[in-house]
């Protein structure tokens, strides 16, 4: 179940079906293809490609037509994240935190940045 996501490296081959992708970038890998249903689509085999199988990733291919290994995700957001392990959980969060910080630190630097400006603009007329 899930995404198949196999890393394809240069000179590994891919399928393109402009029927399925969400973008012109979307590729599953040879064995999602087999176990998949194209009939009638427009198809393309491509060679040398880079990146990773889309199959199961109803953001990047149409749902209908991914394989019978990976029918996409079968949880919540809260269930996903509920499997991260605690320790990238707790480093997310420092992260986070510091980076809103940052952020509310220098939007209140331009906040007063642009009162300052303008005070000086209005006092010199």
């Amino acid at each position: 179940m899930g995404v198949c996501a196999k890393s394809m490296d240069y000179g590994d081959v891919a399928w393109r079906c402009m029927d399925c992708e969400k973008d012109p970038t979307c590729i599953i890998c040879s064995t999602c293809f087999e176990k998949s249903d194209h009939t009638g689509h427009r198809v393309q085999l491509k060679r040398n490609v880079g990146g990773c199988c889309d199959c199961g990733d109803p953001e990047a291919w149409d749902s209908d037509h991914f394989c019978s290994d990976h029918k996409g995700y079968n949880s919540t957001p809260e269930e996903s994240l509920a499997k991260l392990p605690e320790d990238i959980i707790v480093t997310a969060n420092k992260i986070f935190g510091k980076v809103c910080h940052n952020l509310k630190k220098h939007c209140l630097t331009l906040e007063n940045y642009d009162e300052e400006c303008l005070d000086l603009k209005m006092s010199s007329t």
